[in-house]
């Protein structure tokens, strides 16, 4: 492929989602390509990279279980109390490795210097003289996903991404024996066969970022009910499914679940709770009574709904908002049975309502998810304050992903749009002043009542969350700037200041208020206020913090409440006179 031609793909992916000169623009590119169906968000497309010196060779590493990202030792330390220390037959583990090279050909190298580091890490237990901290701790955590998995289920699958502007017609065979050998060695470290490598070149890149992604689904039904539904000023349906037409519903054409469309749903799949043993028990032996008559089926939102031929139903913008469990335990019991999928007869109750209306929308979601207990934290996307909040980034010309997929279905830029969990990662940094607890486990400041309850309080100013985001932008942007020409943190810790910029964003803040920082003067900052000059201060603040702990690892540090007591009691020490 002529470079050119991949250059204007990449700059027009560049204009259309706003992104500035401060990221890694092919990297990131290249990777949302990758997981273009997979629809994994930008920030954790940007957390998953770990390139640059002692990478190992990996640019990259995603790890998701049952389609839910692990990105820390402290999320999969949460997925493992939430399942109770256990997993099922059915848990499935995906691990994507990727190595990104902006070079026009293929070359052996890659794979030699993967090779090395897996039989460093499993070979070789002092990883540190050849692994930055960042690339330790995410294979560490490869390790662990998989020695846990790997005791209940042989769902693994390892897939390893190499990408060039190259052509992928021109692939040596000396890259080909390389890739052999890895994936030999691999297998044998990881006891699992469901390895595979793939190569992305120019042709391959250009041909993904041209192909929308299909947002109308066709499902096939049994019986429609009489009755229609008018709702929204349209109407809606009732109808039976049969359980394998279903299954075909809910999966790719690789029979994989299609998890983009259960993001509106307020829980995921909670494994082997009762409920969901009694499902299974029920797909397993029920074969008298009709499935659909022991189920509560399925809620699915959409934006239109066409009756097609063949008792069909075209359905766009789809949304499935209550059946999660149901449709999961469908999904694994005939994912393990796929013999029966012709035979399966039974059928489950599928409602597909067409809702325009986003209050329609929000109080659909919460009466079809109190039928069973709910944690209160997981409806936090339909309160009415998250509404107000969205409102007020609009206002702003910015995007506030309360209903994930929403603005970027609609094509809004990428680089304006942020998620209720970073939001709220970027206040507890700033305004709570606690950046180690924001980056330490994202997750529960959304699951804990008590850390919600403080971050979304109706008594905050309003204006309050989209400062904190524009503040952590902004701060991102400029420190990327400073590091392409000297990385202070990489050249004294051999890490990258990536998992200090929730420390950064609240320092400089604290820099520019004279260690003085409220909701009303986090409100008058500017982007004109962060400065290279204001970013280097509040590096070298970070430097001599760290400094007085180098018996810390960097890591771990960055996740000590200890460290930002530590930077509190820096910045007091400046601006206590």
């Amino acid at each position: 492929m002529n470079n050119s031609m991949l250059q204007n793909v990449i700059s027009r992916f560049k204009n259309e989602n706003e992104f500035d000169d401060s990221i890694d623009i092919f990297s990131i590119f290249s990777l949302m390509q990758i997981f273009k169906k997979q629809d994994i968000e930008i920030s954790d497309i940007e957390d998953s990279i770990i390139d640059g010196g002692g990478d190992g060779g990996i640019d990259s590493i995603i790890i998701m279980i049952d389609g839910k990202l692990i990105r820390t030792m402290e999320e999969f330390d949460d997925f493992k109390r939430e399942n109770n220390d256990q997993a099922s037959n059915s848990t499935r583990l995906n691990i994507y490795f990727s190595q990104i090279k902006e070079s026009p050909s293929f070359k052996e190298s890659v794979w030699e210097k993967m090779l090395s580091t897996f039989m460093f890490v499993y070979e070789d237990t002092s990883i540190d003289y050849i692994l930055n901290p960042e690339a330790k701790e995410k294979i560490n955590l490869v390790k662990e996903c998989i020695d846990f998995v790997i005791t209940f289920s042989n769902l693994i699958n390892i897939k390893i991404n190499y990408v060039t502007t190259g052509d992928t017609l021109c692939i040596s065979q000396g890259v080909k024996a390389k890739e052999d050998q890895l994936l030999s060695k691999l297998k044998q470290y990881t006891n699992t066969q469901k390895i595979e490598i793939s190569y992305y070149g120019g042709n391959e890149l250009r041909e993904i970022f041209n192909t929308p992604l299909e947002t109308k689904s066709i499902i096939k039904y049994e019986r429609m009910m009489e009755k229609r539904f008018n709702i929204d000023n349209d109407n809606s349906f009732a109808i039976l499914v049969t359980i394998s037409n279903y299954y075909d519903f809910i999966t790719s054409d690789e029979y994989e679940l299609r998890e983009a469309i259960f993001e509106d749903n307020v829980r995921h799949f909670e494994g082997t709770v009762e409920v969901n043993k009694a499902i299974m028990e029920t797909l397993k032996n029920d074969f008298s009574i009709e499935f659909w008559a022991l189920n509560n089926g399925i809620t699915i939102l959409a934006d239109e709904i066409t009756p097609i031929t063949d008792s069909r139903l075209r359905i766009n913008n789809l949304q499935i908002v209550n059946g999660l469990q149901t449709s999961f335990c469908i999904y694994n019991y005939l994912k393990n049975n796929s013999g029966n999928l012709e035979n399966e007869k039974r059928s489950v109750l599928v409602k597909i309502i067409k809702v325009t209306d986003e209050t329609i929308s929000d109080k659909i979601i919460k009466c079809t998810s109190s039928q069973t207990a709910v944690r209160s934290a997981e409806l936090r996307a339909t309160d009415k304050y998250q509404r107000d909040i969205e409102n007020n980034f609009l206002a702003n010309e910015l995007y506030y992903n309360r209903r994930k997929n929403y603005y970027k279905n609609q094509g809004k830029p990428r680089a304006k749009m942020y998620g209720i969990a970073n939001t709220a990662q970027y206040v507890e940094a700033i305004l709570f002043a606690s950046p180690s607890s924001a980056r330490n486990n994202p997750t529960s400041l959304l699951k804990k009542d008590i850390n919600y309850n403080k971050i979304f309080n109706e008594e905050n100013d309003i204006n309050i969350y989209r400062q904190c985001c524009i503040i952590f932008s902004n701060v991102k942007k400029v420190v990327k700037t400073i590091s392409r020409d000297k990385d202070l943190i990489k050249e004294k810790y051999n890490s990258s200041v990536d998992i200090f910029m929730l420390h950064l964003s609240y320092i400089i803040p604290c820099i520019l208020t004279e260690n003085n920082v409220n909701q009303e003067k986090i409100k008058t900052l500017t982007t004109e206020d962060i400065t290279q000059d204001v970013c280097i201060k509040a590096l070298e603040l970070i430097i001599t913090v760290i400094n007085k702990n180098l018996n810390v690892n960097v890591i771990t540090l960055s996740k000590s409440s200890k460290f930002d007591l530590a930077i509190k009691e820096q910045l007091n020490e400046i601006y206590s006179g």
